[in-house]
């Protein structure tokens, strides 16, 4: 009965920090769309299409680099220890999810908004 409670418990630790994470990458995601989408307005002359197509490729393209970050963690892990949960309080924002898992779900958020961005330039064309 205790591992059942300790097993559900931590389960629930566990999906709360990925939604904490995606909703952060969510936010984040937000911010650079449309900071993006202002950028390629400018640089566009006012073209709203062309500034879609210029936040979306930036935004697949913050993606890419985001997860090649990533994979090279997850390829060094064996190299050095990890001291990074225990500095800076990281605890303190996630009980159970590592900055690994944390920095995918972000991707998956910025991804997510990339798509919604793709949906739209299409609906635009």
């Amino acid at each position: 009965m205790n591992k059942n409670k300790d097993f559900s418990s931590r389960a629930k630790a566990f999906a709360g920090d990925l939604l904490k994470a995606f909703l952060a990458g969510a936010a984040a995601g937000a911010a650079l769309a449309l900071l993006l989408f202002l950028v390629g307005l400018a640089v566009s002359g006012g073209n709203f299409t062309t500034a879609v197509e210029a936040a979306k490729n930036g935004m697949f393209l913050v993606t890419a680099v985001v997860l090649f970050i990533l994979a090279g963690m997850i390829m060094v892990k064996g190299k050095k220890p990890e001291r990074f949960q225990e500095e800076n309080g990281w605890r303190n924002h996630f009980a159970v999810v590592g900055y690994k898992m944390a920095m995918a779900m972000v991707a998956a958020a910025i991804v997510l908004w990339a798509v919604i961005l793709d949906y739209v330039q299409l609906q635009l064309l």
